[in-house]
């Protein structure tokens, strides 16, 4: 009787330990009326994907047939309008990311037969319309890490005074410092040059700026590695001196007065929950992506994964390789306190109409 007490004993202590670690590494399915479509598996509770699977491409072919439904705001026709501008502005024609071989007028292709599927509420029929290439991560099993950026809104004065002491500097014409305005904290200073541009509040008007001086380092490093054809975008060391690079030219304090709308380095309107921000070495800007978004509760534990569509129309000096996105949330504290709380993994394929070419690599 005591052996018979002591197996089942044994054996509701198994099946304990099973429930508890199918509850941590597991999506949750709570769904709601935007949140259609579930990426199913089993997850880490940073959203990471539990796979032996590894990618040995950068970009890999894959079939996509777990695409239930996707549901999509209406804003993001206007998304992909200014997508198609953002293309249509650009010198480049041909993109080549590992194997695979991309053609500016795909990327273009690919935007407006998104707008048609949505105007056309044909989206469900996303996976016949188009080739999925999965990005590899860093991990090379597609987990890719999302963060979120916003932009903030900062109170400012015209003339200083015992709280508005800090001083915010932006370039004129003769390319000479002039005081914009005062705010009363150097950290919400430091968070404008980390979100990468913010409005200063005035009384009668909000200004938009932008930090300079990391938009230039950036713009000028990759510009470097983007000339450098025999450069294997695959070499994690690159990844690690660009980041250094980038990193350099922190102190300096010069802004520059934008529009009065945020954008992208596409020089195109960035729109909340659709916009990103990328390393173009492996996305390029123009792409229309797939993603498996991580959705999270309000204390930051992730849920499960959703998908929708998000936009390459951006780029940021903290995104650096194939494992990494940031994923734009709007303007002021309530975008920024979403924003803070996203650090989790999901997934993303480069959607292409179909027949591309790719290397026999």
């Amino acid at each position: 009787m005591i052996r018979f007490a002591n197996i089942i004993v044994f054996a509701i202590t198994i099946c304990l330990i099973g429930v508890i670690t199918y509850d941590i590494y597991s999506a949750k399915p709570d769904l709601n009326n935007d949140e259609l479509a579930i990426l199913k598996g089993k997850f880490d509770k940073k959203g990471r994907l539990i796979t032996k699977r590894k990618f040995d491409k950068i970009y890999n072919k894959v079939i996509i047939d777990t695409l239930e439904a996707i549901k999509l705001p209406e804003k993001i026709v206007d998304a992909l309008n200014h997508q198609v501008n953002l293309l249509e502005n650009s010198n480049t024609k041909k993109y080549k990311i590992g194997s695979l071989r991309i053609e500016k007028n795909q990327l273009v292709e690919t935007s407006l037969q998104l707008k048609r599927m949505i105007q056309n509420k044909t989206i469900q029929n996303l996976k016949d319309s188009f080739q999925f290439f999965q990005l590899k991560g860093y991990d090379k099993k597609g987990n890719i890490r999302f963060t979120g950026y916003y932009v903030p809104e900062v109170i400012a004065k015209s003339s200083p005074s015992d709280q508005f002491n800090i001083p915010v500097f932006t370039m004129n014409s003769e390319n000479k410092k002039d005081i914009i305005g005062y705010i009363s904290s150097i950290a919400e200073l430091k968070n404008i040059k980390l979100q990468g541009s913010g409005y200063l509040k005035f009384v009668e008007k909000r200004v938009l700026i932008g930090y300079s001086g990391k938009i230039k380092k950036e713009t000028q490093v990759l510009a470097d590695t983007l000339q450098t054809e025999d450069v294997d975008v695959d070499d994690d060391s690159i990844e690690a001196s660009l980041r250094t690079e980038i990193e350099v030219d922190t102190n300096d304090e010069s802004f520059v007065e934008l529009e009065d709308k945020p954008s992208g380095a596409g020089i195109v309107p960035l729109t909340s929950f659709c916009s990103i921000a990328v390393d173009r070495r492996y996305i390029p800007l123009g792409a229309s992506l797939l993603a498996a978004i991580p959705i999270l509760d309000e204390n930051g534990n992730i849920l499960h994964h959703k998908y929708s569509i998000l936009l390459a129309q951006d780029i940021g000096g903290a995104v650096v390789g194939k494992g990494h996105v940031d994923f734009y949330h709007g303007v002021g504290n309530n975008a920024g306190e979403l924003a803070s709380k996203l650090n989790h993994y999901g997934q993303i394929w480069l959607l292409l109409p179909k027949k591309i070419e790719e290397d026999s690599k």
